[in-house]
């Protein structure tokens, strides 16, 4: 994935300016890696402040829809559009975990996406790792 910056914040998280050329692939490996995590939508906007569209619902998916630019967001039975869309970042933390996805539309208005899976960390890198035939239901890997 091409990315036109990247930069470290206070807390050692990098975030990672995704360049527009790379949008498509990115919210679809994105919508992937993600569906399902538990997902809240925030509205940051310099006139609205922030609003909270949704709290702790699975993600359905983040999909560049072209020929409407926008970005069409799928969170639990909610949808959501960004019109015009400008600038997308990731925040990914210091173990190399995607925590949010930002998107900046045209008026510097921005759609928040932050998300946790609904398993910890440790059971999800797990289960993601392990072959097929050595998972278990109890989280055990066998042999």
């Amino acid at each position: 994935m091409t990315t036109a910056s990247a930069r470290s914040s206070g807390d050692h998280d990098r975030i990672v300016r995704i360049a527009p050329q790379d949008w498509h692939g990115c919210f679809d490996q994105f919508s992937r890696s993600h569906e399902g995590w538990l997902t809240t939508l925030a509205i940051v906007g310099a006139e609205t402040g922030i609003q909270i569209e949704a709290r702790d619902l699975p993600l359905r998916g983040v999909v560049l829809e072209p020929l409407a630019k926008a970005v069409s967001i799928r969170v639990g039975p909610l949808g959501h559009f960004v019109r015009d869309p400008s600038s997308v970042w990731l925040r990914i933390g210091p173990d190399g975990a995607e925590k949010t996805l930002e998107i900046e539309d045209a008026d510097g208005t921005r759609t928040i996406l932050q998300f946790r899976s609904a398993l910890p960390t440790e059971m999800v890198d797990g289960i993601a790792r392990l072959p097929v035939e050595t998972r278990r239901s109890d989280g055990i890997q066998r042999g």
